[in-house]
């Protein structure tokens, strides 16, 4: 386009020159003049527009990219806000375990030592015949075992572990069925003794007065046959 130009303005440039030598009329000669001169005003304006459209389409990669830094910047202060507030978290989780951990360390058996004395304090379940282990000698002497270990809060502070068993005539269904009937009874009558005596009274218990008071009420509530002795087959005192 510069090439074109200068050949434009050789030509005017020769026209003129011609038009000095008196070859071309005056008027012509001024027309050629003006349209030369706007020609250059265009070429110039058009110029100017060109490097002002390259400065500009320069400049907008930049503005995009300040467009796009701002929602990174969010982005990144959003994920640390986030990062502390689980990192937050996870430390009060943990220093509430390591506290549970080393104040109380039976929390998490708290549930399983609630279900073992149920567990030990119930009585055998089923009949007669579950209650009672037979004897091998001819008189059919057995020996019941219907009442099952019991806990007993006694004391201040103590827990009695107790099993009772007595020998009974197995032969006797009657009896035997009585028996079976009344182990709530039984149970009750073990739980009252114990859970009714003091803490020295524990301490300096006498096992064969409890067997006796024990019986004493035992044979209190029979009224088809009585029982002629028992046997602590589990005793323990636990403080």
């Amino acid at each position: 386009m510069a090439k074109d130009r200068q050949r434009s303005d050789d030509q005017r440039g020769s026209a003129f020159r011609a038009g000095e030598e008196g070859s071309i009329p005056p008027g012509l000669l001024a027309a050629a003049e003006r349209a030369r001169g706007t020609r250059l005003v265009k070429d110039e304006r058009d110029e100017r527009s060109r490097q002002n459209g390259r400065h500009g389409k320069g400049s907008r990669p930049g503005k995009s990219r300040q467009r796009g830094a701002a929602p990174n910047r969010r982005l990144r202060v959003l994920t640390a806000v986030l990062t502390v507030i689980l990192a937050t978290l996870v430390l009060v989780i943990g220093a509430g375990t390591l506290y549970v951990l080393l104040v109380d360390p039976d929390a998490f058996s708290g549930a399983s030592s609630r279900i073992a004395p149920q567990t030990e304090d119930a009585a055998p379940a089923g009949g007669a015949g579950d209650n009672m282990q037979e004897g091998n000698g001819a008189s059919g002497a057995g020996m019941f075992t219907g009442i099952g270990r019991m806990r007993i809060a006694a004391g201040r502070r103590a827990t009695v572990i107790l099993s009772i068993v007595f020998p009974y005539p197995s032969t006797d269904r009657a009896f035997t069925e009585e028996l079976a009937a009344k182990v709530p009874q039984f149970r009750q009558i073990a739980k009252d003794y114990f859970g009714g005596l003091s803490q020295d009274e524990l301490d300096l218990l006498d096992e064969q007065k409890a067997k006796a008071e024990i019986l004493r009420s035992f044979n209190g509530e029979l009224r088809l046959g009585q029982i002629e002795s028992l046997l602590f087959n589990d005793l323990l005192i636990l403080e």
